[in-house]
């Protein structure tokens, strides 16, 4: 467990929720210039680092954890829930994946895609997608945490969407009992035979009786 940090001065220690993470040096054997260039940084003199040296996270830009992500999780339980999540992922040419057991990899998507690729898959030529339309077709090849939701909220903020809702509705209209409205008509000319319709407007069910002409 890590319980300092190797900067001269720095009394940073571990401590749950201090939000402080520690970080091993780089392996000399496999990044021998990262290696003296952390060393160098220390101005420690006649000192050389052990497999067990620590700095903590006050000591880097931000722009040093972009360019080295994996860190060092002093909570064994959350190395335990790192590894097991990153059984999910995979990362090909600069590009992470998410293994889906259905579709396969999906690409994960940034804060700053998701809009528009959400557009990409609700706009159609032949007209909007609805809400769940939009998310079933996007989840087959993108992959982010709160997809549902994002889906959602941008389905619900679109105006072209929001008018034809408003156009849709329609005002209902009370609903009749059986053979109030009806209509009555008689054709025929078969010797003296007519046959009389009745038509109910209710349910457009209609009725026909033979008529025997006696003139």
């Amino acid at each position: 467990m890590v319980n300092f940090c190797a900067v001269a001065g720095c009394s940073s220690k571990h401590k749950t929720g201090s939000g402080i993470s520690f970080h091993r040096f780089p392996d000399v054997r496999k990044k021998p210039a990262l290696w003296k260039r952390w060393v160098k940084a220390l101005a420690r003199q006649n000192w050389t680092p052990s497999h067990y040296t620590y700095i903590c996270s006050q000591h880097f830009e931000k722009s040093c954890f972009q360019e080295f992500p994996t860190s060092f999780y002093s909570n064994s339980n959350k190395k335990r829930i790192l590894r097991r999540k990153c059984h999910n992922f995979s990362h090909k040419k600069g590009v992470l994946y998410y293994k889906h057991p259905k579709y396969g990899l999906l690409r994960v998507v940034s804060k700053e895609e998701k809009n528009d690729v959400i557009r990409r898959f609700h706009e159609h030529p032949t007209g909007h997608r609805k809400e769940r339309r939009t998310w079933e077709l996007l989840s087959t090849e993108y992959y982010w945490i709160g997809i549902v939701k994002d889906v959602a909220s941008f389905v619900k903020k679109c105006q072209v969407c929001q008018a034809n809702e408003a156009f849709r509705k329609s005002n209902k209209c009370a609903w009749t009992s059986a053979y109030i409205e009806i209509d009555v008509d008689n054709q025929g000319n078969l010797k003296k035979c007519l046959f009389l319709f009745f038509t109910n407007f209710c349910n457009k069910m209609f009725l026909c009786f033979p008529m025997i002409l006696l003139f």
